[in-house]
């Protein structure tokens, strides 16, 4: 068989299997690797790890939660929110960048609404690719096929029903984009739950860095060193916890940009010899959020720390809600959870807990209110916590479970 034959045999063949060859794919191809199995595979048709920020809409710093950015991007194909969640150089960078900016008082939003434009006209000068080193960056997208009007000049959008929001983690390590959610919008009015989910996502994740970056600030020369950005000093008590002759100091923080259900962080600093402090401890639920519903969780709250080296915090309303006591100390250096009372005033009558948590001693008392000489009935019994470390130890919850054990 001659070349020219060879030539010919092999066109037929590659006619047989479909024609076309595929081409190779490019090194800096976009690939797209599916974080869940089973998940539904969508077509990208935007190059998300190469568009540029639009320059209408820039970076804009959440206002709200306070620490994350977004981008808005119309694209020929379809419309985007891009999500900046800080890692943990990014806190560090907006810790120090932040002293520098400026706050118009006459000007429109709060303190740290001010801060966060201010930064985000800084990160505007870096691409999505350079911002990646410092952030998390996720995309929200839908697609133009779902809009029934989608007018880029004039910025107006009507989605069509059903539609659907894909969820993207843009990984430019890796050149690739992993696709995370989706969210299918099924009735006019579920476009409040489409954002929800996004805000959802978006709070959780902020959150996460928030905690991260908090428990990376481990030793300080002062209590300020320890306080966060968009973070501010609550409560504070000083006493020697660990028999040390050195004051330690005990700090509860709470976010000043979120007055909701945020947890609040507390800080166990030991001083050391050279008057410096180390973060010994650090837990998320020793504490209850300081605002529930906009509202404050407790009319009164303290800590303090006595002479003995015991750690108390005291919280206090008026009404039905419960008042608590909590005491927690240094054994063999772990710091403990050693006694929990609670005083709740419901209608028709009052429940008060002791609980011993070293010797898992429990002692409820109840009060009927309905009747004049207001009886009162009181029971022993031995309720064991597995857990009593401050890290770990939640009092609220464990209250909870007391009150639906013992059917109070």
């Amino acid at each position: 068989m001659n070349k020219q034959q060879l030539l010919f045999t092999a066109l037929l063949l590659l006619l047989a299997c479909g024609g076309k060859r595929k081409p190779e794919q490019k090194e800096n191809q976009i690939q797209i690797a599916e974080q869940q199995e089973n998940t539904e595979q969508a077509d990208i048709e935007v190059d998300f790890l190469n568009c540029p920020i639009d320059p209408k809409e820039g970076i804009l710093g959440g206002e709200y939660c306070g620490g994350d950015f977004w981008s808005g991007f119309t694209f020929t194909h379809g419309d985007a929110f891009f999500y900046l969640i800080p890692k943990i150089e990014a806190w560090r960078w907006m810790q120090k960048e932040q002293a520098k900016i400026k706050i118009n008082e006459n000007g429109d939003g709060g303190y740290y609404a001010n801060k966060m434009s201010g930064l985000g006209y800084l990160l505007e000068k870096q691409s999505y690719s350079e911002l990646s080193k410092k952030f998390d960056i996720y995309v929200f997208y839908t697609r133009k096929k779902d809009f029934m009007v989608f007018d880029t000049e004039n910025r107006h959008f009507e989605l069509k029903i059903p539609n659907t929001t894909y969820l993207y983690y843009l990984d430019f390590e890796h050149s690739r984009i992993l696709k995370m959610d989706s969210l299918v919008t099924r009735e006019n009015d579920a476009d409040r739950g489409k954002y929800s989910w996004m805000n959802n996502f978006a709070a959780s994740k902020l959150l996460d860095s928030k905690q991260k970056y908090l428990e990376s600030m481990k030793t300080g020369k002062s209590v300020k060193n320890f306080v966060p950005f968009t973070y501010a000093i609550d409560i504070q008590a000083k006493g020697d916890l660990n028999f040390d002759g050195l004051e330690d100091i005990v700090v509860i923080l709470v976010d000043e940009t979120n007055n909701n259900d945020t947890p609040r962080p507390v800080l166990v600093l030991l001083g050391q010899p050279d008057g410096t402090y180390i973060r010994d401890k650090i837990s998320w639920t020793a504490v209850e959020p300081k605002y529930r519903d906009d509202h404050l969780n407790y009319e009164t709250e303290e800590i303090s720390i006595d002479s003995t080296g015991v750690l108390q915090h005291w919280i206090w309303n008026l009404g039905p809600n419960i008042n608590q006591t909590c005491k927690y100390k240094y054994i063999e250096n772990k710091f403990c959870l050693i006694y929990l009372q609670s005083f709740n005033a419901g209608a028709g009558g009052q429940t008060e807990i002791f609980l011993n948590l070293l010797t898992s001693e429990l002692v409820i008392t109840e009060c009927s209110t309905l009747h004049e000489d207001m009886p009162t009935k009181t029971s022993n019994d031995v309720y064991k916590i597995n857990e009593i470390s401050f890290e770990s130890v939640n009092p609220a919850e464990i209250v909870s479970s007391i009150f639906f054990k013992y059917d109070l």
